[in-house]
């Protein structure tokens, strides 16, 4: 397992990296901290080191990562999803939400999860996979929604070719939350 590390930009006075994990079949994943991008997934051809491809669309520019309107290989959130009439009722209360889709709410508002830059709280090689743990802190009526919310995205890659997801979200009141990636694969 190898893990690269490096800064490729600032945001908000937030360190953004890119952060490569190759196993030891030469499977690469690369993502960045800024949304939980992915950015490339690289899976070699049997027997051919030299040949490989890359199994998801994405951008190789940051610019168009910034950019971007359609919130692919991102972490997706609070809610994945169109809300419609950019509203909901939670316990005899209407939370109205930031309208960006019509008027319906789309993946989180105006800039949800796919646009924050995520702490890395925990970058760890083992011999048979590599993770990382990244962290975001939505405040409470952030884009709408009840409650401050502790997210948690941890990305981990295998040497039997696995590439995991897992998210944990803790809040301090009653809310909604439907957390999803939102890659496009190229197979």
């Amino acid at each position: 397992m190898n893990i690269l590390q490096k800064q490729v930009s600032i945001r908000d006075n937030k360190k953004i990296y890119s952060l490569e994990f190759q196993n030891d079949r030469g499977y690469k994943f690369k993502f960045i901290n800024f949304g939980c991008y992915f950015q490339n997934i690289i899976i070699p051809y049997p027997n051919q080191t030299k040949k490989y491809e890359d199994v998801i669309l994405g951008y190789s520019n940051f610019k168009d990562i910034i950019t971007d309107k359609s919130s692919f290989n991102s972490t997706i959130g609070r809610v994945a999803g169109r809300i419609s009439n950019s509203s909901f009722y939670l316990n005899k209360k209407k939370y109205i939400l930031y309208n960006n889709d019509k008027n319906n709410h789309l993946h989180g508002g105006k800039e949800g999860f796919n646009k924050k830059v995520w702490d890395i709280i925990d970058l760890k090689k083992k011999k048979n996979s590599a993770h990382c743990l990244m962290f975001f802190k939505s405040s409470d009526l952030e884009e709408g929604y009840p409650g401050n919310i502790k997210c948690y995205t941890k990305y981990t890659l295998d040497n039997d070719n696995n590439i995991t997801i897992e998210y944990k979200a803790i809040t301090d009141k009653d809310t909604i939350i439907n957390l999803t990636n939102h890659n496009y694969w190229n197979f």
